[in-house]
Formats: structure tokens, C-alpha cells, sequence
């Protein structure tokens, strides 16, 4: 049928016909947010003009490409206008306002599939459309105010008809921008999807619609409209248009609102000028007194058409020219780890195999691991000597990580060569590649990312990070207390400093800002790495959390793992509460350092205090907390604890590089930190698997995966699937879904913390998929121990292994009171991993405490790190487990302990 059909031509626009009565119009100009130039707005007024005469479409659907519905009007065009004086050609836009939407009257009915952000002139045609389906990502707002242009493509008039004056007041006045979430409850949204469902979701309701009588949809809405438009919309803007607007048009603000946005600077007003005085009666002025404030003006002023449309967010996110946002994929493995191209493979390497080679907006970077590649002048080792050197230092290396900084170095030259402004970055790790890929997540926030070219200067900003990685921790009863210093601690504090300035001047002048890390995916993260390995544990300060500013955190920790020299290094570590600790939360001492960071006032403009010794608003700082990455600016949050609202802008000052290039930047961190079954390689792979076996590896990658997906990665479908972590959509929709296992664990009559019985495999005549089959088998699967002989490792590994667990190797202990404390006595003696109170376990694990009587870990059921107790027993059941995320899931099933008092807190 589309072939029959001629509809005009729009500039960077697609129309389609994914049903015989349904047009999709989508936008394409996603490196500049799909902001309309005038002409394309003009053309796509022609279009909707064509729609409602052809005979045979019954219902359209405007959606856009990329991470934007419509971001407004191509503020650099309007800047080009202003600077040639030729401001009112550019402000004649089309005769149904903005994008032909804002002020279109028509005849049949257009749904908005809002896919991204939506602002300015973009939320102007949302809004005067007949339906509006939006992606839980989407974001609504009218930032015209923060660049002195006004929302007057009739949206006001609208908007407070939806939601009344006082909300419409505050979406209009302060610029501010809400999620989809928001405007749903508001009024102004239908419904809210997942963004890969926005389009087939809006196609469903358009389908459906035309399935109606065509004549019974056109004289309804005519009916709907007569209630939208009584009074209002078009006599108001023709009243503004005719009378106060005509004063502003041109003016210096207006000016100087777009030519700060193109130059990216925050815009300096000039006070209202004398025109407001003359022309603000003319709001007061009464129905039948209309026509008289409009007299004298051609009629094309005064009909809607000859508004100017409305600029929201620039068309340049700093993305270059017709390139749209891509995925850095950064994959750091294991020490050890390398490519076997078998079911013994790391996590890190399936991840990598699962990866859209074909997707023409990712790029790829796989690491293999510490120890097991020496970087020489030759690629081949044939002599003995050769040979010999090269395995000694490979041995070196798996024992001190001494080439930890190579490792670090190569993602980050990666990371310089593919990088432009606006691209997202995902990374991830498995033990020490996992904390490479922590330590590089921190380097991009302290000195930022070098420009392609200046490879020589790389060793200079990694020996700046390293100094300041590696520097000397001042106790924290010293750091701010009212007693004279030290002169111990004087020195350090002056030696900290003068780390930092060098740094900030390093990045000052060397460094490109990069957007916050999108996703960091991790697997049992350790820190064996002597360098670094001490100074991390003096840092004692609480909360310790994640340091970097990544967006999205997942961190799959070992439960079983007993080795020392493979202790966890948490993403997050709770506070236990103190006496004087009352009124403190944790989520206002993660924003007081989070505000802190990064040299940017409280509305996310970039500042002049990025100094250690500044204060801010008078408040004095506390705990040192003033040594600033390059950029983070996000509030921390740990699951399931709910945040502030992540989609209220209000701190913005304007939109801005920062805000404009990472739209997201300020949304809060998002840490998730949940304990597996089994020990270090159980969870990241690398354990060699008899033919038909599932490793217990397998359901802390599928949980990856699925978490990566939820951020916005792309794989391999096909792949995912061949490899048994399809996504959750898949394995829910399969026909023959096995019954979702009662897992709910209690205290019962059979013992203390006895779960009941689980249906696992009580009903066998239902069928089962392969993704279940693969996940049970997963649950099920052996658990490696490297300290027992015949667990895995040879007889002379595991007799090294057990040697070294006599020796005082310092590490992180769990205290009675919920704090950590490095010692070194007692020797650890194979102890068990410390597991604190507010431990988030996977689903799994109970299933396998309920299933094998022998799996009894005594550091997860007893708690408070269970020191010495390997295996708990029965009288201490499985411990008071409660479920708080996707019972019955697979992949996605958290459970945390009930608590029993208030000592910690979430």
C-alpha cells in the first residue's frame, strides 16, 4: 500500500507504513536531539496537512530517533538569525505552530511515541496531540525560561488546562524536567513502557483506533476539541503574540538566551526592559476587548501561524555532525584468565562472545588477565632463556600485579582513541580486571580523558592518579578535629594537597571532560595489588561507597571464597549507627559528599571552589570530602533504598555542555551489590566443566547480562540465547514456562529458620525450557574450594594455597559492631569471608540451601561474618530470609535477612 501513496518530502524525517491505515513519522537528526530547523517544521506541517486528506490513513504516530523525542528548535539556526537581524524569518515556523503539532486543529487523531527527552518545542506538540505513550527513560520539560525565549507555541494555554495553573506554573517558570512517571500521574501521559516497547505500543493503540468507524473518530475529536480550545488556546498566544511577545521579539535577552546556548556558558540577562511596562496590561485586557490589542497587526500576526515556534534544548549535544551516541564496551578479565574458547571461558570472555559485532554504533575492548601476557619487544619466546624470563615474569605478575598499571593504561588509551563527547561507557570486570576497571572508572573522574594525539602525556596523568591513589591516609579523628595537628599529620595534609592542586591543574589543562560511565558489571571485585592494596585499607572513613560516579553498578560478590589473598573488595560497606548519629541518614551523608565533588555549585554549574580548602555556602566541611573528581555530580544510592526523586532537575542553571552532552548526569547512582554461591572463579568463570555440566558461574553472568540489557546494552540475541542468559522478557513469554518456585524462607515449626518445601521439581509433567533447565542446573552445580584437595585445583596449588594462609597478610575484618578494621592476627587459617548483616543474596542461594542439606554457609546464615564457622549448623535452619526483588525470577531474585534490631541501617 505505502507504494501507492506519495506523502511530502520532510528534511531528516522517515515515513513509514506499518499498517494499512497507520502512518509512523519519525524523526531523524538524533546528533542534535531531532531539534527541527525551521524549514523541516514548515515541511512536517505539510505532511500532517497531507494526512488529513488522504482518504485511506486513519491514525498517525510521531515518534524520533535516538535518545530524543524532540528536543525544540535548532537554537544554532536561531542564533545564525539573530546575528544576521533577520530574527522574524526565522520565528515564522508553519501555520499549525511548532512541527505543524503545537496549534493543529485537524481532523484525525496523532499519537506521540515519546522515546527520549522531550523539551521545549518537542513537549509543545506532545502536548496538543491526542495520545501520548512514553518510555520510562522519557523526560518532559519547557527550559524556554533559562533561555529567555517563552513556551508560546501554545503550550501554557494547554498546559494549564491539564493540570491546573499551579503545576503548570512550575513546569513553566522554574524549567525544570520530570519524568514520564511524573507526567502520567499528572494527566499529561497515557502510558508509560519500557523504551523498546514505546513504538509497538503506540502501533497497538493506532491499529485499534482505526479499527473504529473513521467518521465516528473524526467528529469525536471535534467534539474533544471544542471543550480543548473554548476561549482559550488560540485567542490567549494571539493576545500574547499581538501585544507583550511583540516587545521581546529580538530583544537583547532573547539574543543572548540562544547565544549562550550555542557557545555553552550559562547567559547573563539584562534587567526587563521598558516594553513590559507598556504592554503587561494587555493580559488584563478583557474577552470582547481582544480584537482592540490586535489591531494594526497583519492578520498573518495575529493567527497563530506567525509565532515563533518553541526553541527547547539546542540541537548539539555535543555530539559531532552526523554521528550519532556510541557503546564503548571495555572488558577487563581475570588474573589467569585468557581466551579457551570453551565452556571454561571467564564470564568476561562470554560476555565479550555475546557482544552485537554487528551493531555499527559499539566498540569493543577485551583485556586478558594479570599474569597472563608480558608486554616485550618480541611476540614469540623460542629460546629457553626467553622462555624462562617470560615465565617468571607472568608469575610475578599473577602474584603483585606488577603490571597493573599497563592494564589500566591500555583501556584508558583505548578509551582516548574512540571517545567523542556524548558516547556511552560500559565496563567489565572479573577480580583484578574488576578492580582495573574500578581504578579506571576513578581515573576518567580525577583527571578526566587526553585528547587522541597526546599519548606521551599518559604516563604523566597515570603517575598523578597513582601518587594520589597510593597517598598517605590521615586518621579521621585528626582530619577535622579542633586539636592542633601533628606535625605528622600537618605534613601529610599538606603533602595531600599538594597532590590534589597538581592534579587539578593537570586535568585543568590537559583533559577533556567524559561523560559518567554508564554501566560498571563486575564480579567479585579484590584489591591484591600491594601498590594500592594498603592504602585502600585505611581509608575508614564512613559510608564507604563506590568512588567512582558510574551511573549503574552491579557487583557479583563470592560467598564461599576463603582464600585471603582473595578478599572481597565491596562496592559498599555499611555504618553501623552511633549514639551521636541521630537525624543522620545515609543517603544525606552520601549527598554531602556527593556535593562536594567535582567543583559544582548546588545547581550543577560548574564552579571556581574545586580547591580542597573551599567551603560552600559558609558550611564548613567535614571528613575531607573536598577533593573533587572531573565530574561527578551524582547522588549515591544503594538498593533498595529509594533516593531522592533522580528526575527532578530543579539544581540545573541551565542547559548547558554538561547537562546538554549527558542529559542523565545528575540522575542518582544506581549500586547493586548481590552475594553468590561459591567461591572466587564460581562466580567469574574459569573452571574447566565435564561435557553436559552448567557451571554455578553461569547465574551471576545471567544476572550481568540481564542488568547490562536494563542499561541500555545491546548483545548478540541469538547469542544470548544460545548461550542460556536470555533476557527476562524471553524466558517469561516461552511457552511451557515452568511454575515459578515458592522460595519464601521463614522461621517454622521444623526448626528455626527452616524454609518450606519448594515445588522445583514436584510437577513434572509441565514443561520445561532450556533456560530454566540451564539455571536449575547452574543452582545445582559443583562448588569449587581452592583450600581442599581435589575441589579443582592440583595438589601443589592448593598445598601453596594453604601455606599462604599462615601468613599475616593483612586484611579487611568485619567488627561486632557493623565497622571494618584491617588487621593481620589472627592469621586467617582459611576463615570464611566476612558477610555484613545487610547482605543482599541472590535468589538462588536459598534454592540451593533448601536443596543440598550440606550447603550450610556458616558466614550467610549465622551472620555478622560468622568467624569460623565454615558450615552453620542445623539447628540454625537457613537463617530469616525475606524476599524484595522479582520473587520467583530466575535472574533478577534478591533476598535480604529480616531484621532483628535497628544496629544497622540501609
Amino acid at each position: 500500500m505505502s507504494k501507492s501513496l506519495n506523502p511530502p518530502k520532510v528534511p531528516h524525517t522517515s515515513v513509514s507504513f506499518p499498517h494499512p491505515h497507520v502512518v509512523l513519522v519519525t524523526l531523524n537528526r538524533p546528533e542534535h536531539l531531532n531539534a527541527l530547523q525551521r524549514q523541516m517544521s514548515i515541511d512536517l506541517d505539510r505532511l500532517w496537512r497531507w494526512y488529513d486528506d488522504e482518504p485511506s490513513l486513519r491514525c498517525a504516530i510521531l515518534t524520533g530517533t535516538g535518545r530524543a523525542f524532540c528536543a525544540g528548535a535548532d537554537l544554532k539556526e536561531w542564533n545564525v538569525k539573530n546575528s544576521e537581524g533577520n530574527v522574524k524569518d526565522v520565528e515564522r515556523w508553519a501555520e499549525n505552530g511548532f512541527g505543524g503539532l503545537s496549534n493543529r486543529h485537524g481532523k484525525k487523531p496523532i499519537i506521540a511515541a515519546v522515546n527520549g527527552l522531550c523539551l521545549g518545542g518537542g513537549m509543545e506538540m506532545a502536548i496538543n496531540v491526542d495520545m501520548v505513550i512514553a518510555s520510562e527513560t522519557a523526560k518532559f520539560g519547557l527550559p524556554e525560561v533559562k533561555r529567555g525565549v517563552v513556551a508560546i507555541a501554545g503550550a501554557l494555554p494547554r498546559l494549564i488546562r491539564t493540570v491546573g495553573r499551579q503545576r503548570a506554573s512550575e513546569v513553566a517558570l522554574l524549567g525544570r524536567m520530570y519524568s514520564a512517571q511524573q507526567f502520567f500521574d499528572w494527566g499529561i501521559v497515557n502510558k508509560v513502557v519500557k523504551l523498546e516497547d514505546v513504538v509497538q505500543e503506540a502501533l497497538k493503540w493506532a491499529v485499534e483506533m482505526s479499527g473504529n468507524s473513521p467518521d465516528s473518530i473524526i467528529v469525536s475529536r471535534e467534539g474533544l476539541l471544542g471543550g480543548w480550545e473554548a476561549e482559550g488556546p488560540r485567542d490567549s498566544t494571539n493576545r500574547i503574540d499581538g501585544g507583550i511577545y511583540k516587545g521581546m521579539e529580538g530583544g537583547d535577552n532573547m539574543k543572548e538566551g540562544v547565544l549562550s546556548f550555542v557557545e555553552k556558558r550559562n547567559a547573563v540577562w539584562k534587567d526587563t526592559q521598558a516594553w513590559v511596562a507598556t504592554n503587561v496590561d494587555g493580559f488584563h485586557l478583557a474577552p470582547n476587548s481582544l480584537n482592540e490589542s490586535v489591531k494594526g497587526h497583519p492578520e498573518s500576526s495575529r493567527d497563530f501561524q506567525s509565532r515563533p515556534s518553541t526553541p527547547g534544548m539546542g540541537p548539539d549535544a555535543g555530539i559531532g555532525y552526523g554521528r550519532k551516541p556510541r557503546k564503548l564496551v571495555l572488558c577487563f578479565d581475570g588474573t589467569g584468565n585468557k581466551f579457551h574458547g570453551d565452556d571454561s571461558d571467564s564470564n568476561i570472555l562470554k560476555i565479550f562472545r555475546m557482544l552485537d559485532r554487528q551493531a555499527d554504533d559499539q566498540y569493543h575492548y577485551y583485556q586478558p588477565g594479570i599474569g597472563t601476557y608480558v608486554v616485550s619487544g618480541s611476540l614469540t619466546h623460542t629460546g629457553i632463556r626467553a622462555r624462562f624470563s617470560s615465565w617468571y615474569q607472568k608469575a610475578k605478575d599473577s602474584a603483585i600485579g606488577s603490571s597493573f598499571d599497563q592494564h589500566v593504561v591500555g583501556g584508558y588509551r583505548f578509551l582516548m582513541r574512540f571517545y567523542n563527547p556524548g558516547d556511552e561507557i560500559y565496563m567489565f570486570g572479573f577480580s583484578r580486571g574488576a578492580y582495573i576497571a574500578r581504578f579506571l572508572a576513578e581515573m576518567l573522574d580525577y583527571i578526566g580523558l587526553l585528547s587522541h594525539g597526546n599519548e606521551e602525556m599518559v604516563k604523566f596523568a597515570w603517575k598523578a592518579f597513582a601518587q594520589w591513589q597510593g597517598r598517605e591516609q590521615i586518621p579521621e579523628d585528626e582530619e577535622d578535629c579542633d586539636k592542633p595537628p601533628s606535625k605528622e599529620t600537618e605534613a601529610a595534609k599538606k603533602k595531600r594537597d599538594e597532590m590534589f592542586q597538581f592534579m587539578k591543574g593537570f586535568r585543568e589543562t590537559f583533559s577533556r571532560p567524559v561523560g559518567r560511565i554508564r554501566f560498571l558489571g563486575l564480579f567479585d571485585t579484590v584489591n591484591s595489588v600491594p601498590r594500592f592494596e594498603t592504602a585502600w585499607m585505611q581509608r575508614s572513613k564512613f559510608p564507604y561507597t563506590a568512588r567512582s560516579s558510574a551511573r549503574v553498578i552491579r557487583h557479583a560478590v563470592s560467598i564461599d571464597e576463603r582464600r585471603a589473598k582473595f578478599r572481597q573488595d565491596l562496592m559498599y560497606q555499611d555504618r553501623p549507627k552511633q549514639k551521636d548519629d541521630k537525624g543522620h541518614h545515609f543517603h544525606k551523608a552520601i549527598n554531602d559528599i556527593r556535593e562536594e565533588l567535582n567543583g559544582h555549585d548546588d545547581r550543577g554549574r560548574k564552579g571556581d571552589h574545586l580547591s580542597p580548602n573551599d567551603k560552600r555556602g559558609g558550611r564548613k566541611k567535614k571528613k575531607g570530602n573536598a577533593y573533587a573528581p572531573y565530574r561527578a555530580r551524582s547522588r549515591s544510592c544503594r538498593r533498595p533504598s529509594q533516593c531522592g526523586d533522580p528526575d527532578n532537575f530543579s539544581n540545573l542553571s541551565g542547559l548547558a555542555l554538561d547537562e546538554i552532552n549527558n542529559i542523565d548526569d545528575d540522575a542518582a547512582q544506581d549500586i547493586d551489590e548481590v552475594w553468590f554461591s561459591g567461591g572466587h572463579a564460581d562466580v567469574g568463570g574459569g573452571w574447566e566443566m565435564l561435557e553436559g555440566s552448567k557451571s554455578t558461574s553461569h547465574i551471576p553472568l545471567a544476572w550481568i547480562v540481564r542488568e547490562a540489557q536494563k542499561a541500555g546494552l545491546t548483545f548478540d540475541d541469538e547469542k544470548v540465547a544460545e548461550m542460556g542468559c536470555c533476557a527476562a522478557h524471553d524466558w517469561q513469554e516461552a511457552t511451557g514456562r515452568p511454575p515459578i518456585p515458592d522460595l519464601r524462607v521463614s522461621s517454622g515449626s521444623g526448626g528455626p529458620g527452616r524454609a518450606p518445601d519448594m515445588p522445583m521439581d514436584e510437577k513434572e509433567d509441565h514443561p520445561k525450557n532450556d533456560f530454566h533447565d540451564i539455571m536449575h542446573g547452574a543452582c545445582t552445580a559443583r562448588i569449587h574450594d581452592s583450600l581442599e584437595y581435589g575441589q579443582g585445583l592440583g595438589p601443589f596449588a592448593v598445598t601453596a594455597w594453604k601455606i599462604m594462609e599462615y601468613m599475616p597478610f593483612r586484611r579487611m575484618d568485619l567488627q561486632s559492631d557493623g565497622s571494618w578494621k584491617p588487621i593481620r592476627w589472627p592469621l586467617p587459617g582459611g576463615e570464611v569471608r566476612d558477610v555484613p548483616d545487610t547482605v543482599r543474596v541472590h535468589g538462588s542461594v536459598i534454592r540451593r540451601m533448601k536443596l543440598d542439606e550440606n550447603y550450610r554457609p556458616g558466614n550467610l546464615i549465622i551472620g555478622g561474618g560468622g568467624r569460623g564457622v565454615r558450615k552453620a549448623s542445623a539447628q540454625h535452619g537457613t537463617g530469616d530470609w525475606e524476599c524484595v526483588a522479582d520473587h520467583g525470577d530466575p535472574v533478577g531474585e534478591i533476598w535480604v535477612r529480616k531484621k532483628k534490631d535497628d544496629r544497622y541501617r540501609d
